[in-house]
């Protein structure tokens, strides 16, 4: 887990055999947000 800013961390993980990377970002507030991403 990377710190990112203050409230805000990402996770990454990378599938290699289908070059493929998912990112997540966990926003910490009263209501914590996570946010799901790939790339291609």
């Amino acid at each position: 887990m990377t710190q990112i800013y203050n409230d805000l961390h990402q996770f990454t993980d990378y599938i290699e055999p289908i070059n493929l990377s998912l990112h997540q970002y966990l926003l910490l507030s009263a209501e914590p947000t996570l946010i799901h991403t790939q790339r291609l």
